[in-house]
This record gives structure tokens, sequence and C-alpha cells, in this order.
């Protein structure tokens, strides 16, 4: 399974591209579609959206230290 925007169209009539037979082009229904190998990859492990329009996730610690009370200021006055 892939990203519910990833489609390819498979063709079989020998188009050539930088001296290779193609088998099959990429589309992105998002208008996002990979350029690379790596990205394709991405596109084909991403289950639910595009990866490229996610929002990037925050790692564990910078998630731990949000949730982190603060300090109060010094001399607030609480005894």
């Amino acid at each position: 399974m892939a990203c519910p925007f990833y489609r390819e169209r498979w063709i079989g009539d020998g188009e050539q591209h930088e001296g290779r037979t193609v088998l099959y082009h990429v589309i992105c229904l998002q208008n996002t579609p990979p350029t690379t190998i790596e990205e394709q990859q991405e596109c084909l492990e991403s289950k639910t959206s595009c990866w490229r329009l996610r929002a990037p996730r925050k790692r564990r610690a910078e998630r731990e230290r949000d949730a982190e009370p603060e300090p109060e200021p010094a001399g607030s006055g609480v005894p």
C-alpha cells in the first residue's frame, strides 16, 4: 500500500527516457510527485497522507519538554 495520492501508469509501448525503457509513469494527485528513488520510497511507505504535506513531527525530547510545567519565577510572593 502507498500514499492515497500515489498512482502509477504502466506502459508497454517501449517508450525511452535517457536511453532506458520506461515501464511506468508516477502520478501524484497532490501535484508533488517524487523526483528521486528515495522520494518514491517515501511515497510508498506513507499510508494515510502525503509525506511532503504532513506537518513535521516533534521529536520525543521536544514533546516531553513542552509537557513539563514552567517553573514559577523567583519572588512571586507565594509562601
